[in-house]
């Protein structure tokens, strides 16, 4: 039933209802009322949109502005769609822990009720099958199961208002992380004689890795390796567990939160008769330099630097011209370790040079194919 104030000097009225805010199909009109008041007959339960104007005259009616637009309920009030925010549309590398969210729905009418939402995620853009889907939810986040990883989700939420459903949102999607892929081995060379007792071990960064598993040990097999270290970076020096004159086996693989990546190929070094050939020892040049021999795609240099000072660490061939400076500057913690791209190179004898104030270190590095 709707009412509302006369206006002066109208001989008529004209009202409209609508379930759209544009009234671009109303679903009641009522014209020529002689009273300013009617009742709308044969509503939905639902919300409405509603406005009426005055009319002077007869047969040819002259028409004030519409009113302006108010609004009731029949019935429950029914939530509007809510808005999605994470994860975003289209996003990719998603945690396969994901967490749900979107905005609270409102209300045509602008008023505050007690709203629970219903959540559906599927692998199907159709929503055919359902990975997920609940109704009740009384906050506007969720918590999904543990997504599969590598995998494209459709998901969507409605309010819901006691058992009246609102339109479902827009519907977004996002494809979860993947398994690491296989990372390639890079330093030592494959069957590197004459490595370091305490060698630098190197291989190539692999796309979405949170850490590296690394495993050294006697025996091909890997079974019981005697190192087996998490590294979260791609390169790794071991301090101690190694015995000069053996041979080693290493492997490395990715993990992140999708799970472990298969084991990279296995590759194998000799260690030397002593911990690190110096040309300049330690305890005299306070320089030290440690990698190791031979090096097939990129070298990880050691390099020691007790007194802090200014360190440059340059490249050389076997004519004393400097090929490739790695670093200039200060070591804070004394000691740094600097990469060189073999790869740009042609196989052949270098030398790894360190200067630092008067002093002056070199140690001879292979270069092989």
């Amino acid at each position: 039933f709707l009412t509302w104030y006369p206006t002066d000097g109208a001989t008529g009225y004209k009202v409209e209802v609508s379930a759209t805010a544009d009234f671009s199909a109303p679903v009641f009109s009522a014209d020529s009322l002689s009273t300013p008041q009617v009742t709308a007959k044969n509503l939905e339960a639902r919300n409405y949109f509603w406005r009426v104007r005055a009319m002077i005259g007869g047969a040819t009616p002259v028409y004030s502005p519409w009113s302006s637009v108010w609004s009731f309920t029949v019935g429950i009030a029914i939530p509007n769609s809510p808005k999605l925010i994470v994860p975003a549309k289209d996003t990719v590398n998603v945690s396969i822990n994901q967490l749900l969210k979107w905005s609270a729905s409102v209300y045509p009418d602008e008023n505050t009720y007690s709203t629970l939402y219903a959540v559906q995620v599927s692998e199907d853009a159709t929503f055919a099958t359902k990975l997920i889907d609940t109704v009740g939810v009384n906050s506007t986040t969720f918590s999904a199961i543990k997504f599969a990883p590598d995998t494209k989700y459709y998901w969507r939420v409605a309010g819901v208002n006691e058992d009246k459903f609102g339109a479902w949102s827009e519907t977004w999607n996002f494809t979860t992380i993947a398994m690491p892929l296989v990372t390639t081995l890079q330093n030592p060379a494959n069957g590197a004689t004459g490595v370091i007792l305490k060698p630098t071990l190197n291989w190539r960064k692999t796309p979405n890795a949170a850490s590296y598993e690394l495993q050294v040990d006697t025996l091909q097999a890997l079974t019981t390796p005697i190192i087996s270290k998490v590294v979260f970076d791609s390169v790794s020096r071991i301090f101690s567990g190694l015995k000069t004159g053996r041979t080693y086996f290493w492997r490395v693989r990715a993990v992140n939160e999708a799970g472990t990546g298969a084991w990279s190929e296995v590759w194998k070094f000799t260690v030397e008769g002593t911990i690190g050939v110096q040309e300049n020892p330690l305890t005299t040049s306070g320089i030290d330099i440690e990698f190791s021999n031979p090096v097939q795609h990129q070298a990880a240099i050691t390099v020691t630097n007790s007194s802090k000072t200014r360190t440059v660490v340059s490249i050389l061939d076997q004519t004393g011209r400097i090929i490739s400076t790695l670093l200039d500057g200060e070591i804070p913690s004394g000691e740094r370790v600097v990469e060189w791209d073999t790869r740009l190179v042609a196989s052949g004898v270098y030398f790894v040079e360190v200067r630092a104030g008067e002093t002056r270190v070199s140690k001879k590095m292979v270069v092989v194919k």
